[in-house]
């Protein structure tokens, strides 16, 4: 059964890494314009026409319990790909990984803890590490909520900063310079997003955004955040919060297409004025020739129409993800 759970993209050409990408392991070319998103334990890359995909890895591909987290974090380039790999069921493990985005270079960089340990949203941050959420359990209901940081060799990992267990919020997006978060707050069905800053890794002084959010997604510096809001049954509107200012502007309406079978996801696809939209459409099990996805990029302060562009045979995304 194949199952998309995430797509990165890169949507702007890059001929050459810079001088301050280097310390974060940046490749010395990556050729433009890729979308990457993860089918079950393999990740794929294709065009922005949805077209020429290619098999970027697979690990323990026919075993049922294998999977690649929803969590994965690029360079900003994305020439690299971080990633976990899991394996569910009697005998656990999950690893984190680092793979060049042409599949070669796969390197195992460490073991992480297991079984009572949950990992979250990962960020490559400026600092050349990966920052990460961790929560970690034990007997009877106790939970520890960490910010976590890991050296890219995986010799040294760190703990930034202790979530107090009186903080209800789940950390969902962290910006690069890994100063900034997204989270949630969960109060019986109501669902409050918030943005905020990271103080000695506690979060802090976390500022509401406006009601009725679907999704949403960080820009690289924290600075912005695009999500959606319902308007009926069949639209959404794609907004902008300006995390300083505090107010939100409207980008567009988009008209979910007929027939979608799957949750609306959002993303920026360059980090500043560019963002995506799409829809999954699949069968039941997922993996038929006719299911796909469809995508749309919208520019920030343009009434242009957007780009569209659809790939086929993959079913639905659970989640965009960027390479900003």
């Amino acid at each position: 059964m194949k199952k998309i759970i995430y797509i990165l993209m890169c949507v702007t050409s890059v001929v050459a890494c810079k001088k301050n990408d280097s310390s974060i392991g940046t490749t010395s070319t990556t050729s433009g314009n890729l979308i990457f998103y993860i089918d079950s334990a393999k990740i794929y890359s294709t065009d922005l026409s949805g077209n020429n995909r290619k098999l970027v890895v697979g690990l323990d591909t026919t075993n049922p319990n294998s999977y690649i987290s929803n969590w994965v974090t690029t360079t900003a380039d994305a020439g690299k790909i971080y990633f976990r790999h899991h394996i569910s069921g009697t005998s656990p493990s999950i690893k984190q990984y680092v793979v060049n985005s042409d599949g070669t270079g796969l390197v195992l960089i460490k073991n992480m803890a297991t079984p009572n340990y949950e990992y979250g949203v990962t960020k490559l941050t400026t600092d050349g590490k990966l920052t990460f959420y961790q929560n970690q359990w034990s007997s009877p209901g106790t939970y520890t909520n960490t910010l976590q940081s890991l050296s890219l060799d995986g010799s040294t990992q760190t703990t930034l900063g202790t979530i107090p267990g009186t903080f209800t919020h789940l950390i969902w997006g962290i910006n690069r310079a890994g100063d900034r978060f997204l989270s949630t707050q969960y109060s019986g069905s109501a669902n409050t997003v918030y943005a905020g800053t990271l103080i000695s890794g506690v979060p802090s002084s976390p500022r509401s955004l406006p009601a009725g959010i679907n999704k949403f997604s960080y820009n690289d510096d924290g600075k912005k955040v695009a999500y959606l809001k319902s308007v009926s049954a069949s639209s959404l509107e794609i907004y902008v919060y300006d995390v300083v200012a505090e107010t939100s502007s409207l980008v567009a309406t988009y008209t979910i297409p007929t027939g979608a079978t799957d949750d609306t996801q959002i993303c920026w696809a360059d980090g500043t004025n560019k963002i995506l939209v799409s829809t999954g459409f699949y069968t039941f099990p997922r993996g038929a020739f006719t299911d796909y996805t469809s995508c749309s990029v919208y520019t920030v302060g343009s009434s242009a129409t957007p780009v569209t562009f659809k790939f086929s045979g993959d079913g639905s995304l659970g989640k965009i993800f960027t390479s900003n």
